[in-house]
């Protein structure tokens, strides 16, 4: 066997190497298998190893607003729990899906403690301790860091 015929076969065996990868790659393509379409209050999702998984309505709109939480990988981790499919075609699943507005509500302001309490605060912030100061405020009203902050400057 000469130089020339190992060169040609080994181009052949590279060359199903990389068709074979490709085709691979098309296969698992998880947009050629999904499919956001409402189905009797139930969305299809792709194919988990050739098994069809359908989803509650209530369990798209927790993933949706787990998503726009700002939540993604807890999201893609409950898609994954739901139906089985790997962590590319969950991601990709995930972030084609319409997002929910899934916002907080703003706290309550804690309602301000009493003048007596607030007169080590009232210290602290003379005595030039304002990080304890902070703290303390905080500690005693609940509020968040800005508006302790805030309050404190204001004194």
């Amino acid at each position: 066997m000469d130089s020339l015929t190992l060169m040609a076969i080994v181009l052949a065996v590279l060359a199903v190497v990389v068709v074979v990868i490709v085709l691979r790659r098309r296969q698992d393509s998880s947009y050629s298998r999904m499919s956001l379409s409402l189905d009797d209050n139930a969305i299809a999702t792709p194919p988990a190893r050739h098994n069809s998984v359908a989803i509650s309505s209530a369990d798209i709109a927790a993933i949706s607003a787990l998503a726009a939480g700002d939540n993604k990988i807890a999201a893609i981790k409950r898609m994954r729990e739901l139906t089985g499919v790997g962590l590319k075609e969950a991601k990709d699943y995930v972030e084609a899906m319409p997002l929910t507005d899934a916002t907080p509500p703003p706290r309550a302001p804690a309602a301000p403690a009493a003048s007596a309490d607030l007169s080590e605060v009232y210290v602290m912030a003379q005595q030039g301790h304002k990080i304890q100061a902070i703290k303390r405020y905080r500690e005693l009203t609940g509020v968040g860091l800005k508006e302790a902050k805030d309050f404190v400057d204001r004194l």
